[in-house]
């Protein structure tokens, strides 16, 4: 087992049971696994990656820094120091209020180097993207779950960026796509505009694949089943001019909103997946009546969006529970 999938399976065992507070279904282990991941894509090593994928383990569970460095080393143990509240891991009697807290992490960012600074961007990135889909799904900017609102979270996102920034180019692509999520979320009025719930029902489903690197085998069909012509255009409608990542899925899954249907069929002796498209109707359902063919369309891609997030959450989950699984086998042997 390597460093980063050491890291993944001790985060997956601290952060059990724990989940996002603005989104309680999922795990909260996703983030921290996202925020690894992100470091690897940006290009760092790693102890960094490892570090990425740990850094909320000292601040928000019963493990400590000098667990970490027991298990992982100084340096690791360092990168995760650096990207924790200071408070916290004192675990100081007399709580610091939210603005003392926010304070202490931006004067103390502002002096660190790159790779500590990684560690605190790709966290602030994942957050952002976080947010960013839950409002674009709310048609607002929404912070419902979090100490404090709209004014005082962006007063503290711009003051993060400019002490991740000081003294490094804020032309690295990591700190240009934090730039680009701040302004997203609090400098334009239309990113949350009901028109665009479904782009970010999209970006969701993207993102959590990508957390394990979930990835369709390629196409192998199409299926059009009871398929009207009026309804299949409306639906297109939906899909059509909407900038998506097309990494992890085929784009033809977005633009006419087919339904997945995975089988398995052996092949020899070798076990092989055969995935087939299906467009997903509601004609089966006698109890729909819906007036409109445009509103039937309607119907179809938000059942369908919620199926698939649902799908998606649930093959997280498996996995989560398969790590944990083999981390105990192992330990044993």
């Amino acid at each position: 087992m390597n460093l980063k999938e050491k890291a993944e399976i001790f985060a997956i065992k601290a952060h059990d049971g724990q989940i996002r507070k603005a989104d309680p279904e999922k795990p909260y282990v996703i983030h921290p696994i996202d925020v690894g991941n992100k470091l690897e894509k940006y290009g760092f090593g790693r102890e960094v990656v490892a570090a990425g994928k740990l850094h909320d383990v000292a601040e928000d569970t019963d493990f400590s820094i000098v667990d970490i460095k027991e298990v992982f080393g100084e340096n690791v143990a360092s990168l995760v120091r650096g990207a924790s509240e200071t408070s916290k891991l004192e675990k100081k009697k007399k709580e610091l209020s939210w603005e003392e807290r926010k304070k202490e992490t931006i004067e103390r960012l502002r002096n660190l180097d790159l790779e500590h600074k990684a560690i605190a961007c790709a966290d602030k990135i994942s957050n952002l993207e976080d947010i960013i889909i839950l409002s674009g799904k709310t048609g607002r900017p929404n912070f419902d779950g979090f100490k404090r609102g709209f004014e005082d979270q962006k007063w503290y996102y711009e003051n993060v960026y400019q002490s991740l920034i000081h003294g490094h180019d804020k032309n690295l692509k990591m700190f240009q796509d934090l730039r680009k999520l701040i302004d997203l979320l609090f400098y334009n009025e239309q990113t949350f505009h009901k028109s665009n719930i479904l782009y970010y029902q999209k970006q969701e489903l993207l993102k959590l694949r990508s957390i394990f690197d979930t990835k369709y085998p390629n196409l192998e069909k199409f299926y059009f089943l009871n398929c009207d012509l009026e309804i299949y255009n409306d639906i297109k409608l939906y899909f059509q001019n909407i900038e998506i990542q097309t990494e992890n899925l085929p784009y033809q899954y977005f633009i006419i909103g087919a339904y997945p249907q995975i089988s398995y069929y052996r092949d020899g002796d070798k076990l092989s997946i055969k995935e087939e498209f299906y467009y997903k109707t509601m004609e089966h359902n006698a109890n729909i009546h819906l007036s409109t063919k445009k509103e039937q369309a309607k119907l179809i891609v938000d059942t369908l969006m919620k199926d698939l997030y649902q799908e998606s959450l649930n093959t997280i989950k498996l996995k989560i529970k398969e790590k944990k699984i083999y981390n105990e086998v192992t330990k044993n042997e």
